[in-house]
């Protein structure tokens, strides 16, 4: 991450190479979600998942998100309102957060959600790892894990609030003089 942060073009890019740079120390990844709120009119933020080498990019809508049961039943909830990590074994159901069934009825064994230290803590900042390894992670991995997340964090903050920046130039000086 610090040699090759500059030379990401985009948060994308910088995302994959943390992903390959964490199999490579030896977290078995499987997915990982990285979400960022962000200040827009029409999303409440951006995510990147990266699911076995492949990344898509996607936005929420902002119109009810924090009311909607996929927010409140979430552990990006959970993360945003404890500012700790989530971390649950995948062997049994859980019902209380459904997307942890939804990852075990796909193979995951393990998920993990972490807060990114951003200096604004008013802002969801998450990065969650899942794996199908049998017996999920274990406690070296995860904590290997926190230290990339730490590292990473101000980069994906950088982003966030270069973002923020151009969206609101955009929305008061206009595409072109916010360019």
């Amino acid at each position: 991450l610090q040699t090759e942060a500059g030379a990401a073009p985009d948060l994308q890019a910088l995302f994959a190479g943390f992903c390959a740079a964490l199999i490579a120390d030896g977290v078995p990844l499987w997915r990982t979600n990285l979400g960022l709120e962000t200040l827009h009119p029409d999303t409440s933020g951006t995510f990147l998942v990266w699911l076995k080498g492949t990344i898509t990019a996607g936005a929420a809508p902002r119109s009810g998100e924090l009311v909607t049961a996929a927010y409140v039943n979430s552990p990006t909830r959970i993360v945003d309102e404890s500012r700790q990590m989530f971390r649950r074994k995948l062997d049994r159901p859980h019902p209380d957060v459904p997307l942890m069934d939804e990852l075990r009825a796909q193979g995951a064994t393990e998920y993990v959600m972490f807060p990114l230290p951003f200096l604004d803590t008013h802002r969801t900042a998450v990065c969650s790892i899942a794996t199908e390894m049998p017996g999920g992670f274990t406690d070296a991995q995860v904590a290997l894990a926190q230290r990339a997340m730490t590292l990473m964090s101000p980069m994906a903050e950088r982003h966030v609030l270069r973002e923020i920046a151009h969206n609101l130039l955009n929305s008061y000086l206009g595409r072109t003089a916010g360019k």
